[in-house]
């Protein structure tokens, strides 16, 4: 092993050499969205719901419509009225304002979000390579950076605008500064670490995770003496001033988003599932020296200088977001993993290095070297194939057909493509917000949180038409659904139409296998919209009860 000392020196060399791995690493990244056609796919779901938030503090940003410098409030009220979709609450604020700040430079197209992923992956997968180089030396590095970015999980996430990428590499960096603090003890190092866990937490709630890595380094490094220093407590007294105020006001938005209810069950099917995907992600190959790098820093962790503090750390947060991911039952997803992952495989690349370094003949050491670059690069091929965006035809035949003076918008979709066709139009607005977005979820049905317990709102398809009429809708973006697990209210339209063609007329039709046709509302054209209705209908109920409690 070529050192000690997490952080590698500042050098030309290595600064040139840490632009390099960026730059091929995002080559790499990029390529894999261009080969999933990753632009050409729809935003959806969660997506979807982090593109309209950027969106909406880039508008903020931009003192679009004219309000920079009112209530912010008041703005995103306002917004979710007309594209309610915003989740300012739901999530931690950082990287929706870092996305707005994105979007301001680069533009809010698809395109431009995914570059910002794109970014992420590559930055991430740098950092694992960077830390790698340190103990292992430049090709392992590259190997490690390799297997980073390209693994299928990174994948995933890279080709879609989630948080737990950037969560990753906030997660990450913070483990780095943690393990510079282990090996030098400074203040200024605990405050490093406070700083990295504080963005991570500001990006997603799961970096809450972070506040086990302190007492896993300490049990692995038998390094009583550290509950000594006063340095040791100034994470948690920082992460609690800047983060426990949002945390204890949104926790109840959080909670909401709770899939399944802690006890043996969930804990018997989150170790299995997040095991499944951490072997997924690791690929073949790095598997038996990620297990080989852990079982290490357990056994020798309390050996001084067997194992390195970059190794102690991250140990600690492959195990701190295992287990925390046991301990709140908020869903399985393998994307939750990713902070894990990037650790893993710095345990990996720096037992590869002691491979490496045990073999004499220089063929051995090069095949050594090859074998993860060959795996890392089946991983990538074929790649998964994105859904082909089909919407964006649907979305700009209804707006040729919406009328200046009543921009209404009905979306009778499923759960998938009603966030998306949001997304879509928000996209395809010049100046946001104009049109007033409503969903079928909301008007016509209903339930808990994400409609966990959904119901119809109505008895009968007839009793839709009159709601229809009380809003103004002018336009109806229908997608039929034969899955038995639709929504009743989708259904209850389609007979609706049968029942009453001469109300409706269609102007457009996407054929498919769920056809999504545009509908124009007869009768209501010339309607004049209801703010306050529609505000109330749709606005966000939680920050609306704030303002009437203020004023």
């Amino acid at each position: 092993m070529q050192s000690t000392s997490p952080f590698p020196a500042v050098t030309v060399i290595g600064a040139i050499r840490a632009v390099g791995l960026f730059v091929l690493l995002l080559a790499v990244v990029v390529g894999i969205q261009w080969q999933g056609d990753a632009n050409t796919g729809f935003i959806a779901n969660d997506a979807a719901a982090h593109y309209v938030t950027g969106l909406a503090v880039h508008d903020w940003l931009r003192g679009l419509p004219g309000t920079l410098g009112g209530n912010p409030l008041r703005f995103v009220i306002d917004y979710h009225a007309h594209l309610p979709l915003t989740g300012f609450g739901l999530w931690p604020p950082l990287y929706h304002g870092v996305l707005a700040v994105w979007m301001m430079v680069a533009g809010t197209s698809k395109a431009s979000v995914l570059l910002l992923s794109g970014v992420v992956a590559a930055l991430t997968g740098a950092a694992v390579g960077l830390a790698v180089a340190r103990q292992a030396g430049w090709a392992c590095g590259v190997v490690a950076g390799l297997l980073m970015a390209a693994n299928p999980l990174v994948q995933r996430a890279a080709a879609e605008l989630m948080l737990d990428l950037p969560c990753a590499l906030a997660s990450f960096l913070a483990a780095w500064a943690y393990a510079a603090y282990l090996a030098r003890g400074s203040w200024r190092l605990a405050l490093l670490f406070s700083v990295c866990a504080v963005a991570a937490m500001l990006v997603k709630y799961n970096a809450l995770a972070l506040a086990l890595v302190p007492p896993l380094c300490v049990l692995i490094l038998r390094r009583w003496d550290l509950l000594l220093r006063p340095s040791f407590y100034l994470p948690a007294i920082v992460v609690a001033v800047m983060v426990g105020p949002l945390y204890l006001k949104t926790h109840g938005f959080v909670e909401q988003g709770f899939r399944f209810i802690w006890g043996v069950e969930y804990v018997r099917l989150a170790t299995t599932y997040n095991l499944a995907s951490l072997l997924e992600g690791l690929t073949p190959l790095a598997v038996p020296f990620a297990l080989l790098g852990l079982g290490r820093v357990l056994w020798k962790g309390g050996d001084r200088g067997a194992v390195s503090m970059i190794e102690v750390a991250c140990a600690s947060l492959a195990l701190a977001v295992f287990l925390f991911l046991l301990a709140v039952p908020v869903a399985l997803q393998d994307r939750y993993l990713l902070p894990a992952l990037a650790a893993l495989l710095v345990l990996a690349g720096c037992e590869l290095g002691r491979l490496v370094q045990r073999l004499r003949q220089p063929a051995w050491r090069a095949l050594a070297i090859a074998a993860p670059v060959a795996v890392a690069a089946f991983a990538v091929l074929p790649p998964a194939r994105q859904p082909q965006d089909m919407l964006a035809a649907a979305v700009a035949a209804m707006q040729t057909e919406l009328p200046h003076a009543n921009p209404v918008i009905l979306l009778v979709a499923d759960a998938e493509t009603e966030p998306a066709l949001i997304a879509e139009i928000a996209i395809s607005e010049p100046r946001r917000p104009r049109a007033w977005v409503i969903r079928g979820a909301r008007l016509l049905g209903g339930g808990g949180f994400n409609n966990a317990d959904y119901q119809p709102r109505f008895a009968t398809p007839a009793d839709i038409l009159p709601e229809i009429d009380r809003y103004g809708v002018a336009v109806v973006i229908f997608q039929r659904s034969t899955r038995p697990d639709a929504w009743g209210h989708i259904g209850q339209f389609a007979t609706l139409l049968e029942q009453a063609p001469d109300r409706f007329e269609r102007v457009f039709r996407m054929e498919g296998r769920a056809p999504v046709d545009v509908l124009r509302v007869r009768g209501n054209e010339g309607r004049i919209p209801d703010p306050a209705a529609l505000t109330e209908l749709s606005g966000p109920r939680a920050l609306m009860r704030m303002v009437s409690k203020a004023d």
